[in-house]
């Protein structure tokens, strides 16, 4: 984990002060994630943080609560999980900090709901990830700004620069004769139902999952679909190693997760800029950033049957396939922790000078 911020809860002078530098702004990252843990949202929060410090204009610390110090060394408090909200009302009302929300999705029970409004009302600004969360939270547009979430290191890529999709499968040992679509991720809440039976369909084509933690549900379900020969299942991986298994892919897939307005999957930044084919379940955030027949195939439904035509068409195309490689991997430019970390700060700033 890369960790350029100060992490007053783990650190053993968190009693100390951050130095005072008048002309940056000073900003508490509330959360209650256990940062040692290698999770997406433990990865985002220390790269946003690393962004925004990158700007130069400020300085960040990552807490599990507010410092006694708080008051002295800090002028923004800036959350994104809800339920933290108390601590949120503390550094406002008693402290007269600044409050910025990062959501990167909408309330499912009522209790969350709750925890919820109570944060959206309290918030002098608030960060959404797709515009799709923003329409969803209309009543609180005039203080909403969006930022794409996760985006991907063009550094993880470099050490691969130049290698084949031949020279790739050769390391992962993954010399099979057959188109290979390459999935990585979690595969736990993604519905591999239809993408299985499309590839029943479709002789000489093979499927790799990347990230498998249900491998004995997995290995059911390929059953079931009578493509148990078709499916290889790989388990979690070092971030820096994915990069290769996309390199070895022929095209990548997204199945169905969501389509929740923030349900946007993070894995397609990193796709994109793999520079191959890539065939997407349709959703209001997945257009976002994906477009149909440009930089990617977008099926609506998400049934087999659609599935099949994507797959088979790109397979058939070769210069559609050349055309979609070559936008995808245009388009991931647009996408990098930098530039996340300077539209944050850009709204941060507009709001802590009201």
């Amino acid at each position: 984990m890369i960790s350029p911020v100060r992490n007053l809860t783990d650190n053993a002078k968190a009693k100390k002060s951050l130095p005072v530098i008048s002309n940056r702004v000073k900003i508490l990252y509330l959360t209650r994630a256990n940062l040692s843990l290698r999770r997406a949202h433990v990865y985002n929060i220390l790269k946003t943080s690393e962004a925004l410090r990158k700007t130069g204009e400020v300085d960040v610390a990552i807490s599990h609560r507010l410092p006694k110090n708080f008051k002295r060394d800090f002028d923004v408090l800036y959350f994104r999980d809800p339920r933290l909200v108390f601590w949120a009302v503390a550094a406002k009302f008693i402290f007269r900090k600044k409050i910025i929300l990062e959501l990167h999705r909408q309330p499912r029970r009522w209790r969350e709901k709750l925890f919820w409004r109570a944060s959206l009302h309290i918030a002098d600004g608030i960060i959404v990830i797709t515009h799709a969360l923003k329409d969803y939270f209309k009543n609180y547009k005039s203080k909403i700004k969006v930022v794409f979430c996760n985006t991907y290191e063009p550094e993880i890529f470099k050490p691969y620069q130049g290698l084949s999709a031949q020279e790739a499968r050769k390391r992962l040992g993954l010399v099979v004769p057959a188109t290979l679509l390459v999935y990585t991720g979690n595969t736990l809440t993604y519905d591999f139902s239809a993408l299985f039976e499309a590839i029943s369909l479709i002789d000489g084509v093979v499927l790799v999952l990347v990230g498998v933690t249900n491998k004995e549900k997995m290995q059911a379900l390929a059953r079931e679909k009578g493509v148990e020969d078709k499916v290889i299942l790989v388990p979690r991986v070092d971030r820096h190693k994915v990069p290769l298994y996309l390199i070895a892919g022929d095209i990548l897939v997204v199945p169905y997760v969501s389509s929740e307005p923030g349900a946007f999957p993070v894995k397609i930044f990193e796709y994109l800029a793999a520079a191959k084919p890539i065939i997407s379940f349709s959703s209001d955030c997945i257009k976002e950033a994906l477009k149909h027949r440009r930089n990617a195939m977008l099926i609506d439904p998400p049934t087999a049957e659609n599935w099949q035509k994507a797959i088979v068409e790109i397979i058939q195309n070769p210069r559609l396939a050349e055309y979609l490689s070559f936008e995808a991997k245009k388009d991931s430019l647009l996408y990098t922790w930098e530039r996340r970390g300077r539209e944050i700060f850009s709204f941060l700033k507009k709001i802590y000078e009201k």
